[in-house]
């Protein structure tokens, strides 16, 4: 009987491992949409520790978007990505993507809609969850 139990619990530990590897080995997409009022030009500029995509001008109703795999160390996924954002006076800074936060939150897809309250995030289900407000 303990011999079964043993098995059962090694076998759960080895398939949530299994699942857990396979989210983060999944490429991740990060898209920014532009529906600020007035029809203007919404400018971006993200980095991450290793990469910086540059300024981008994403005209009204256009998004940016990019693709890359997640950075790991030996326990963790680290991957973070963060970006300024503004149009006219309105600026703010917060993480496109961030893997403590974001691998559950958003999965392979990771969505960002910049309008007039701010730049705000959609979770998998199309909720928006998060928001970062203009200042």
């Amino acid at each position: 009987m303990e011999t079964s139990i043993k098995a059962s619990l090694i076998l759960a530990i080895l398939v949530l491992a299994s699942i857990s590897m396979t989210k983060a080995s999944a490429r991740i997409h990060v898209r920014i949409f532009n529906k600020v009022p007035d029809k203007a030009t919404l400018v971006v500029h993200c980095k991450s520790k290793d990469d910086d995509l540059g300024v981008q001008y994403i005209p009204y109703g256009g998004l940016f978007e990019w693709t890359f795999n997640l950075n790991h160390n030996e326990f963790f996924v680290t991957t973070l990505f963060f970006c300024g954002y503004h149009w006219h006076e309105k600026k703010v800074m917060g993480d496109a993507f961030d893997a403590d936060r974001d691998l559950d939150r958003c999965g392979q897809f990771c969505d960002w809609t910049a309008d007039a309250m701010g730049v705000h995030g959609t979770n998998d289900r199309g909720e928006i969850d998060y928001i970062y407000p203009w200042k």
